[in-house]
């Protein structure tokens, strides 16, 4: 049995395509990269206010290179397996390097104070 995954991908004039994200679900990774390209067309002009938006890039620090993004699906092999679920705030800081872990749990209520604050559980898959 296969299934397919969305790839989000930045382009640009000096650097090949390179992935920021994959997502499985296609309804998530439109909106993700609807996100992405609403958050790089913000740039701001001012020196100090572009190394914070650099930063705070949703497609990671790279993303300041690309001049585009798009999809493509990929074929999976092998369906991936749930593994958990990942508090949101907590994994974009592990994604950043601002922590060496991150807590996957199997209840997606397990660690959520609030989704307002944490935003909302992040599945977490393990290629089987």
């Amino acid at each position: 049995m296969s299934s397919t995954a969305s790839v989000v991908m930045a382009r640009s004039a000096w650097k090949d395509a390179w992935p920021v994200a994959v997502l499985l679900d296609p309804a998530e990774a439109i909106q993700w990269l609807a996100h992405v390209q609403d958050y790089h067309a913000a740039m701001p002009e001012d020196a100090d206010q572009r190394l914070a938006w650099e930063r705070a890039h949703p497609a990671g620090t790279d993303a300041k290179l690309a001049s585009s993004f798009d999809l493509q699906t990929i074929l999976l092999a092998d369906p991936p397996a749930l593994l958990g679920y990942a508090n949101a705030r907590a994994l974009a800081h592990f994604q950043g390097r601002q922590a060496t872990s991150v807590d996957v749990v199997r209840e997606q209520e397990t660690l959520w104070r609030s989704r307002s604050r944490d935003g909302d559980p992040v599945a977490v898959y393990l290629k089987t």
